[in-house]
C-alpha cells in the first residue's frame, strides 16, 4: 500500500504530491523521551532550519521542522552533543504549518 506524500520540487521550489513506496525500515525507531531542538544546515546555500526530533533510529531520523527543505537535499544537523550529516528522503507538511523530514544518516561526530 503506498501513501500520498508532498515532496519539495528544488527545480521549483513548490509543493507538489508524489507517490512513495510502502514501508521499508529494517531498524526499529525509537521517539525521543524529549523532543531536542536542532539546528539543520542545509546544501546550497539555503537558509538553517530550527526543529527537534520526532524519532531516531540507526540509519535514519525523523524531525519537525519549521519549514520545508527540498528531497536529496545534502544536510547537518546540529545538536547539542552531535553533528550528523545525511540527505533529506522526504518533506511532509502537517496541518499546523510545520514540515516531518525524514534523513538517511550518512556520518555522526560528536561535537568537541
Amino acid at each position: 500500500m503506498s501513501k500520498r506524500q508532498l515532496t519539495v520540487d528544488s527545480s521549483q521550489s513548490e509543493l507538489r504530491p508524489v507517490e512513495t513506496a510502502p514501508e521499508r525500515r529494517n531498524q526499529e525507531r525509537r521517539m525521543p523521551c524529549d523532543p531536542s531542538p536542532v539546528r539543520i544546515l542545509a546544501e546550497g546555500g539555503l537558509a538553517p532550519v530550527d526543529g527537534y526530533f520526532l524519532n531516531v533510529s540507526k540509519s535514519g531520523l525523523g524531525l519537525c521542522l519549521d519549514r520545508p527543505l527540498p528531497r536529496g537535499v545534502k544536510v547537518t544537523v546540529k545538536t547539542t552533543r552531535l553533528l550528523i550529516t545525511g540527505s533529506v528522503r522526504y518533506c511532509l507538511p502537517k496541518a499546523e504549518g510545520s514540515f516531518v523530514i525524514g534523513l538517511q544518516i550518512k556520518d555522526v561526530a560528536e561535537i568537541q
